[in-house]
């Protein structure tokens, strides 16, 4: 009797699950949109920089089981995102033959995609995180803070 009255308590909290996931899935234009877990991919893993007008100086952390984005204000680093253990959500995107990553929380519901690129400076090819919004991340705090004039 106790198990019947478990799997019909059950039963609507992985039907609402199921349907959060969908929901997710839709707002996203294309049908290759994939839950892949907690753990981030290895190749996006380290600290990333950017400087863009608006917001000044941000930086991204991202290790296996976690992702933190920080600000600069007043010369001290102040923590605006810190999604860690089973709170991060890891999501992939395939469009135009490029492998998006987006890191969310449970809830959330905006397009926040990562795509690995290359971008040439002084000659050389750095490895780069392109955000959807065209912020363009570099392990490199020097680079990050020369790439405001373009």
């Amino acid at each position: 009797m106790k198990a019947k009255i478990g799997l019909l308590l059950l039963t609507p909290a992985l039907f609402l699950l199921n349907s959060h996931i969908t929901a997710q899935a839709k707002l996203l234009p294309s049908s290759d949109f994939y839950y892949t877990g907690h753990i981030t991919p290895k190749s996006y893993r380290g600290t990333w920089y950017n400087k863009d007008r608006q917001v000044g100086l941000s930086k991204i952390v991202i290790k296996k089981n976690a992702y933190k984005v920080f600000r600069r204000e007043h010369g001290k680093w102040y923590i605006d995102s810190n999604l860690t253990g089973k709170k991060l959500f890891v999501y992939r995107w395939k469009s135009d033959h490029h492998k998006w990553y987006g890191f969310y929380a449970y809830n959330e519901d905006d397009l926040s995609f990562y795509r690995k690129v290359s971008k040439k400076y002084k000659g050389k090819k750095l490895p780069a995180l392109y955000f959807v919004n065209n912020d363009t991340y570099y392990h490199s705090l020097k680079v990050a803070s020369q790439k405001i004039s373009n």
